[in-house]
């Protein structure tokens, strides 16, 4: 199987300013070859302790949000869909940190 980055993200170590869950910018994976079957998510080694950071990831939508992946760590692979506007919440970290975010196919 190949790899490809397709995102890369900044998440705060808690919710950004005015929100109860959200810590990231939105991202998505529309990027991603036709044939992708999983989303590698690897938080940057150079984080301090990257392997304690849990997050979960929501979509973006009026209303209310839909949670598509909880409990991500460094190195975790999720199923793979097209989503326009994805981000991170309810980080488990002490300190920011960046996840990028591959599609393997």
């Amino acid at each position: 199987m190949s790899e490809m980055l397709i995102a890369t993200v900044q998440s705060s170590n808690k919710p950004l300013p005015g929100q109860g869950w959200r810590s990231s910018d939105d991202f998505g994976t529309t990027l991603a070859p036709p044939n992708t079957k999983y989303l590698r998510w690897d938080i940057d080694p150079n984080t301090p302790n990257p392997e304690d950071i849990v997050f979960d990831v929501a979509e973006d939508h009026s209303g209310k949000d839909k949670t598509v992946f909880t409990n991500i760590m460094s190195g975790n692979r999720t199923t793979f869909d097209r989503y326009d506007k994805l981000y991170i919440g309810n980080p488990r970290a002490a300190a920011p940190f960046t996840v990028k975010v591959f599609a393997i196919y």
